[in-house]
């Protein structure tokens, strides 16, 4: 919303999970489209901006520290969330070199500590 508020528009969202849908949906009237690994990189618009975010549970302090408590793999051990960054970094590169100028990623705390130097660099 910070973008908008400076003049900025939102031409594609995507979101997978069922319930962060209709919250968007709420707030901006729009249903994002489904899971970003399913779609085609020629679906999304032009645009000089791309905002994005992968899952930070794997990777949070408070992810990490919940995934612990309930004896499951956090970090890139977790199969589900944790190799997503992978697909992530890899569409943010296409991406960037189709059509944004500009990239500005969420950003996680702690990953930086839980992938590779050579990666960190790269993000």
């Amino acid at each position: 919303m910070a973008y908008q508020n400076l003049g900025g528009k939102c031409v594609f969202t995507s979101e997978w999970n069922k319930f962060a849908k209709k919250t968007y949906e709420a707030n901006f009237g729009k249903v994002p489209f489904g899971d970003i690994t399913k779609i085609s990189e020629k679906a999304i618009p032009d645009h000089d901006v791309l905002l994005a975010g992968f899952p930070c549970q794997p990777f949070s302090i408070a992810g990490v520290s919940k995934k612990n408590a309930l004896g499951r793999k956090h970090g890139f051990l977790d199969e589900t969330q944790g190799t997503f960054f992978f697909d992530f970094y890899l569409g943010v590169s296409l991406w960037v070199g189709l059509s944004a100028a500009i990239f500005l990623p969420c950003g996680t705390k702690r990953i930086s500590a839980s992938i590779p130097n050579t990666t960190a660099q790269a993000v």
